[in-house]
């Protein structure tokens, strides 16, 4: 997550990086995918835990907006899925 998104040669770009905010945009989403894949995939990808329906809930939400996040970048980068 921090390779694709960093801020010196990324692979996705979410907005203009030419400005501070457009900076700030790019790290914060750096660090909120790094977060998630770290801190919600990582320990449920290695122990069979089971979670609430709420909490499942709650991480499908956030999963929701950080993959739309992805198509705009995508957008964003002149990028194609295929």
């Amino acid at each position: 997550m921090r390779k694709a998104f960093a801020l010196s040669n990324p692979l996705l770009i979410f907005e203009g990086m030419d400005t501070e905010s457009g900076r700030n945009v790019q790290e914060g989403y750096m660090q909120m995918f790094a977060g998630a894949m770290q801190g919600i995939h990582n320990p449920k990808a290695h122990e069979n835990l089971s979670i609430s329906r709420e909490d499942a809930v709650k991480r499908l939400v956030l999963a929701s907006l950080l993959m739309d996040k992805i198509d705009e970048a995508i957008g964003f980068s002149n990028l194609s899925e295929s």
